[in-house]
């Protein structure tokens, strides 16, 4: 327990916690208990907070005992029937007084209780407002300092607080105060009740990831070597990939046989190799060189705008493909090409990671040929978290992780079948 100088005698410190016996609000109601005088700071203030101390405050300010109040109005938190409670009880006092605190620019957020009684003072400074939650629920922590009734920390926090009347923004509490705060209140607490709605529908949409198993295969996956060894096979395929893009935007106005002697290194061909991981390419591979001065467009197009978000990128090459008619572009190959030029930043998007994303726990996405531009933003920051989360250097790592977990779940079903 800290201990501090002061007029007469040292401060006690310790931490009071909803945990601790009592918690933070029986403290408080300890400390009222002997009080003559009471000055309060607080953010919120809630009828539910309201209801822990208002007995013992009630009997301080019709015994004549002192009581300043200050409680913030900002983000429309604290509510209009408490503030008329508290104001009901002050009413009936000869020093008690409510002030409402609403900074124009600022929240008002503090959280200071002060009592002081005959030989003792005490002062909480901590996290919790005036709410039922703060004082019994919640996770709150506030330092509780002791010391005699005439303080010197009691004093400099008690001028702190009483500075506050001195603010323009700063005003003795009325009804005609409150009645106005209270249809600004009930206009932002009607917008937040649908929003609120609006959002949960959403949140029930989804499902989270069951990140226990996720955690499961990625330990499968790193002890397996063969994987790894194929990953870096992978790496040096795309380092020879982004390569080969940066040929065929040049010489995509070429010869058919040029056009697909490039191109058919990427894409491969029924029973053989190829630099990319997406399969079943080839079989449009006719069709793409049939329109290539197109594809030259759609690549260029990437490229120019390699630096842009995901969704623009998406959307950029989409509209290039639709405005050159470049039949065979899918979204795998448009996406394959941007994670071949940038990896950290752009998914392949084809039925496999999509589906070891379902398997996973996620909402289901729409077929790759119906993405959006902004789901494919929503698909890429998804996988960034996963990268993030188990360490993965790159998107491209992670579109080997999902197709993995594809092809061993896709096994699964068949033996089962």
């Amino acid at each position: 327990m800290g201990k501090q100088s002061g007029k007469s005698r040292s401060l006690s410190v310790e931490l009071v916690t909803n945990a601790s016996k009592p918690s933070h609000g029986g403290a408080l109601l300890e400390a009222l208990a002997h009080a003559q005088q009471v000055w309060i700071a607080v953010g919120f203030l809630k009828d539910s907070g309201f209801q822990w101390f208002s007995p013992q405050l009630e009997s301080l300010v019709q015994s004549g005992g002192r009581s300043r109040v200050y409680v913030g109005l900002s983000l429309y938190i604290t509510e209009p029937q408490a503030l008329r409670n508290l104001m009901g009880i002050c009413a009936g006092g000869a020093d008690a007084v409510v002030y409402l605190c609403d900074p124009p620019k600022e929240t008002f957020h503090p959280k200071v209780y002060c009592f002081r009684g005959r030989g003792e003072s005490t002062v909480f400074v901590g996290s919790a407002n005036l709410t039922g939650a703060g004082m019994a629920s919640n996770i709150e922590q506030s330092a509780c300092v002791r010391g005699g009734e005439d303080s010197a920390f009691l004093s400099d926090v008690v001028d702190s607080l009483q500075a506050f009347e001195k603010q323009k923004w700063c005003y003795l509490a009325n009804d005609v105060l409150v009645d106005r705060y209270e249809r600004k209140y009930d206009i932002m607490h009607k917008a937040h009740a649908k929003a609120d709605a609006a959002a949960m529908k959403l949140i029930a949409a989804l499902r989270d990831f069951d990140l226990a198993v996720m955690h499961d295969h990625v330990d499968s996956y790193r002890a397996i070597p063969a994987e790894q060894e194929d990953f870096e096979r992978r790496r040096r395929n795309y380092k020879e990939a982004a390569r080969i893009l940066n040929k065929l935007a040049t010489t995509s106005s070429g010869s058919a046989k040029t056009f697909l002697d490039l191109y058919g290194r990427l894409i491969g061909a029924a029973g053989m190799g190829r630099l990319w991981h997406s399969g079943s390419l080839f079989r449009s591979k006719t069709k793409v060189a049939h329109s290539r001065r197109g594809f030259g467009e759609v690549l260029n197009a990437i490229r120019s705008n390699i630096d842009t978000t995901p969704e623009d990128l998406f959307r950029i090459a989409r509209e290039s493909k639709a405005e050159n008619a470049v039949d065979g572009l899918g979204v795998n190959v448009i996406t394959e090409m941007m994670n071949t030029l940038a990896p950290s930043r752009y998914p392949v998007l084809n039925s496999n990671p999509l589906g070891s994303l379902g398997f996973f726990g996620f909402k289901d996405f729409p077929s790759p040929g119906n993405f959006k531009s902004a789901t494919y933003q929503v698909f890429a920051d998804l996988l960034q978290q996963i990268a993030t989360e188990f360490g993965f250097e790159d998107l491209g790592r992670v579109d080997h992780f999902m197709n993995f977990v594809y092809w061993r779940e896709y096994a699964k079903i068949k033996g089962k079948k």
